[in-house]
């Protein structure tokens, strides 16, 4: 059939209709949708057609598309050379489908979540699946090992690349590397694992765990139940390149496999914060006073270029890589509930806060009698 032939509809009661095809349409799965007009018997009257033999016509199998589901990751840097040097932004795209015929998918982007622009294609769908064993507890400490907690995941594709290492592979920093996404906060951190066990029922156990890795160490401690595991391997986690208006503001991502439709898509929001961006936090804070003021100290991280050369007397200075040092110190109120009280907007939940330039901070005698603290 093609537009212009004329077709009858015959109903149950006798009644027979006959219309013209005014257009038609071929969907992702070849489906054909059609569109016809009352065509007022008998003005338009088939033509004649003569059997074709089917010997010489070849036959094609309909590969039905294969689900595609799109993973957005704001988050810190994977590796140190995907800096931009902060002219642009840095984030990342993985694709996970839900059976072995996927091959490929295109990826677009839109500004406002009707109008789509391809930007990229993937021809890996990642080692994804949920986390069914809870919310991932907190590590004893962090930049250490991590013996206490495991966690078990049921997998939605497995590519066969699962597979426990040596601690000397986990030192490399880089192997069996994989991502915890919170689909919720957009949280993501990034872990290793020594060990994977295959358990009976088909899902998978993660034990001897390095937590925080690349400066994820925020998103320790916000995991809930149901986060997303997504292995992690050059080939299925793309890194993707956005300018800086794009701060603050949602973008809209689609990934449609080979065959689908982009209409058919659905498409994911994700509020673009650039997290490869933000420094990583300070650690090792320590304090000291001489009796009257207090000092508080810490030492700086780097987003990039920080690993230690093991080289020289020891003493490695940490390189800035960023236009300035800042920090905003807050003495806070003396109260159990301080820490999650304290609003840096309002000067009520506070008793000072100071800026500095440098990696330390000192509280006077008087700011510490206002807070009703006394050294010890």
């Amino acid at each position: 059939l093609d537009p212009a032939d004329v077709v009858q509809f015959a109903f149950n009661d006798g009644r027979t209709l006959t219309n013209r095809i005014t257009q038609m349409q071929v969907g992702a799965d070849f489906n054909i949708e059609t569109a016809s007009i009352r065509a007022g018997d008998p003005v338009y009257v088939p033509a004649e057609s003569s059997s074709v033999s089917t010997s010489s016509v070849p036959s094609t199998g309909v590969l039905t598309p294969a689900y595609a589901k799109m993973f957005v990751l704001d988050m810190p840097l994977l590796y140190d050379y995907h800096d931009l040097n902060r002219v642009s932004s840095r984030y990342y795209v993985a694709v996970g489908s839900d059976t072995t015929a996927f091959t490929s998918a295109d990826l677009f982007q839109s500004l406002d979540g009707i109008s789509f622009a391809n930007f990229d294609s993937i021809n890996a769908d990642c080692t994804w699946g949920t986390i069914i064993s809870g919310a991932l507890p907190s590590p004893r400490a962090l930049h250490s090992t991590d013996f206490d907690n495991t966690f078990t995941v049921k997998l939605s594709v497995d590519n066969g690349d699962l597979s426990s290492v040596s601690d000397d592979d986990i030192a490399t920093g880089l192997i069996n590397r994989a991502l915890i996404y919170n689909k919720i906060s957009g949280d993501v951190e990034v872990i290793q694992f020594k060990n994977v066990t295959a358990n009976a029922d088909g899902t998978y156990t993660f034990d001897t765990l390095v937590r925080g890795r690349r400066g994820t160490d925020y998103a320790v401690g916000g995991h809930t139940a149901g986060e997303v595991f997504i292995l992690v391997t050059d080939a299925t986690v793309s890194p993707q390149i956005t300018d800086l208006s794009s701060i603050g503001t949602t973008r809209y991502f689609k990934a449609v496999s080979r065959g689908g439709s982009i209409g058919v898509a659905p498409p994911t929001g994700e509020l673009m914060e650039s997290r490869d961006l933000k420094p990583y936090a300070p650690n090792y804070v320590r304090r000291t006073d001489n009796a009257t003021d207090l000092t508080v100290l810490w030492n700086r991280r780097t987003r990039v270029g920080g690993q230690w050369n093991m080289g020289g007397d020891g003493i490695e200075p940490v390189p800035l890589n960023e236009d300035t040092e800042q920090y905003t110190c807050y003495l806070l109120l003396n109260s159990p509930t301080a820490l999650e009280d304290l609003n840096p907007t309002d000067p009520a939940t506070y008793v000072v806060s100071r800026q500095v330039t440098s990696e330390q901070a000192v509280f006077t005698a008087a700011e510490l009698a206002t807070g009703t603290y006394t050294l010890a």
